[in-house]
């Protein structure tokens, strides 16, 4: 039979998340995209944790950490505490994330009274890591051992829970009274009451693997923190689940080693803003913050979503305070220790802008708006800068187009790729259309009319659609309607 230390310190089980995902501690890397970073895994719905308010009774609950403190939890349950709200988030197999002592301070008191939290739909071992990571993300301190000693309740003896009653041992000097401890006592039911009170809380153990108190989350009900959890969670916004998002600034150039040509250019005027570094900074976003009038945008425009995007957090409540994590937010973006914002990025695309990204043969282009002008932009690059046409060409190159979502968000309209393929990226370039959707070199070759005509393929006032006379009826475009090129509308083939 093991013992209680080597219950609690084997892997706490996982099922749905990939632990390694939620290193602990957080990098500070991590800790700068981690409360957006659902939104980068190319995948919309996938991180999507349902949340809910919900009631149990603290019998029917579970903890989930290995350390809940004798005197700590007597002491409450001596003060009054019996139910209430957890300020906690309660996994779905029912083990709670915070308010262990109020919820042992119940057990102690009135086992059947009702404790409120949130409930997350994931089981306590997926939870744990994505929690803690999200306290670490927040800044909030772990919390370890009990200053001035207290004995784990798991680890405690009947004699210890009497002690702490009537002699005070563990309890805390300021706030114990002695008479009003064995008029508690006496008001439960007496020595025996307790005691089955007792046994019944060290009979429910933490799951196993259940961390020490000083790895698990720490999400502070006082700043509000479960209601941006809860938020964040339901809203997929955290990486819960694979696919994962890498953790370069780009989701696709975590494995670009070489030099990065990184900026923006502008499809309407033609300008390009552009860095080449091997440290990715600045980052795209970073590159708009330091120079928002040639991108189109402005200072305050920039501060007014930042503004809506704390107001929504919920967990600020006066004006001063969000104010301040507005300017927090706002110089975090400046300075690049955060570095990535959809919203704002997709700001200067509205005014024609597309980012690029290049490391060596791979190419990266986000834009909105039509697929053209990703093309444009290839073009634009292409002409000022050789990047398809000059050293080695060019293998990879992924457009996606990108679109607001609402105020708050940004969505992934379509993504397309060409890979390994330089002569087919440069065809693309020629003649536009959908790169995925390209034909064949031949072909292109077999329906070039031009060629055509001129090796006799055709008779004279004839082409591979038939006689040149006639064509603009109506008779002609209903003969013919079935007949499409592969990259434009007949109409546009012939005018």
């Amino acid at each position: 039979m093991k013992s209680f230390d080597e219950y609690i310190t084997e892997a706490l089980k996982t099922k749905e998340i990939k632990a390694s995902e939620f290193p602990d501690p957080l990098s500070k890397r991590l800790k700068a995209i981690f409360q957006t970073k659902g939104e980068m895994d190319g995948q919309e719905q996938d991180d999507i944790v349902q949340t809910r308010d919900s009631s149990w009774a603290a019998s029917n609950l579970k903890p989930s950490q290995s350390a809940i403190f004798l005197g700590k939890a007597l002491g409450m349950a001596i003060g009054g505490v019996k139910g209430g709200d957890l300020g906690s988030i309660v996994s779905k197999d029912k083990h709670i994330l915070d308010g262990h002592h109020r919820w042992a301070a119940t057990l102690f008191s009135e086992p059947t009274a009702k404790i409120q939290g949130i409930e997350a739909n994931l089981g306590i071992g997926d939870l744990v890591p994505v929690l803690r990571a999200l306290g670490d993300s927040i800044g909030n301190q772990r919390r370890g051992e009990p200053k001035g000693g207290d004995v784990n309740i798991f680890k405690a003896k009947f004699q210890d829970v009497l002690d702490a009653i009537h002699d005070g041992k563990n309890m805390h000097p300021k706030f114990y009274d002695k008479d009003k401890a064995e008029a508690w006592l006496e008001g439960i039911g007496g020595e025996d009451e307790l005691k089955k009170r007792f046994a019944f809380i060290q009979k429910q153990t933490p799951p196993k693997g259940a961390p020490p108190r000083i790895e698990m989350p720490v999400i502070d009900a006082d700043k509000g923190d479960e209601k941006l959890a809860s938020k964040l969670l339901s809203k997929g916004k955290l990486d819960v689940r694979a696919p994962y998002a890498k953790t370069t600034e780009e989701n696709d150039l975590s494995e670009w080693t070489d030099s990065l040509f990184k900026g923006w250019v502008n499809v309407k005027t033609r300008k390009i803003v552009a860095h080449t570094n091997s440290n990715m900074r600045p980052w795209h976003v970073q590159m708009i913050v330091l120079d928002p009038k040639t991108f189109g945008v402005s200072e305050k425009q920039i501060k007014s979503y930042l503004r809506l995007k704390v107001e929504d957090w919920g967990y600020y409540d006066d004006a001063e305070r969000i104010e301040g994590a507005v300017v927090d937010a706002y110089n975090n973006l400046v300075e690049g220790d955060k570095d990535i914002d959809r919203v704002i990025e997709m700001m200067a695309m509205k005014k024609g802008w597309c980012r690029f990204a290049q490391s060596g043969q791979w190419v990266d282009i986000k834009g909105s708006g039509k697929l053209d002008n990703l093309r444009q932009a290839c073009i634009i690059l292409d002409q000022k800068h050789g990047i398809f046409s000059e050293g080695k060409p060019v293998q990879n190159l992924e457009v996606v187009l990108k679109a607001p979502f609402g105020k708050m968000d940004v969505k992934t309209r379509e993504t397309w790729g060409i890979k390994d393929s330089d002569i087919n990226i440069k065809r693309w370039l020629r003649y536009g259309g959908d790169p995925n959707k390209l034909p064949k070199e031949n072909e292109l070759e077999r329906q070039d009319v031009t060629k055509a005509r001129m090796s006799g393929r055709h008779s004279p006032g004839h082409d591979e659609w038939g006689p040149v006379k006639g064509r603009g009826s109506k008779k002609w475009r209903k003969i013919y309607a079935h007949k499409e090129h592969p990259f434009k509308s007949f109409r546009e083939f012939i005018d």
